[in-house]
């Protein structure tokens, strides 16, 4: 089993633990698996400030190196909070510079 079939099979098997069903897309890099879930109602796995988040994508790290001690890094991301905080950071950045 590659790295990227185990890392799918145990993050399918927690949303399972939990009875969610989001989509979920796993996209191989060179130096990463980056993991992308898209549902509805699923703000409780982001957490406050992207705690849950962190934790989860903690543990399948902790995981993978475990296993694949080689292995990529996994980068995992729910209906684009990653993308979105970073836009803000940038936004308040541009908004310092222009002051």
């Amino acid at each position: 089993m590659t790295q990227k079939e185990h890392v799918e099979t145990t993050v399918k098997k927690i949303l399972d633990y939990i009875n969610i069903s989001p989509s979920c897309d796993i996209i191989e890099k060179e130096e990463s698996l980056e993991i992308t879930l898209r549902g509805d109602n699923l703000n409780f796995l982001i957490g406050m400030h992207g705690m849950s988040l962190q934790a989860l994508e903690t543990f399948l790290n902790t995981f993978s190196y475990r296993h694949y001690p080689e292995g990529l890094h996994v980068s995992i991301d729910i209906n684009d909070y990653k993308a979105q905080k970073k836009e803000k950071i940038e936004d308040i950045a541009k908004r310092g510079i222009d002051k």
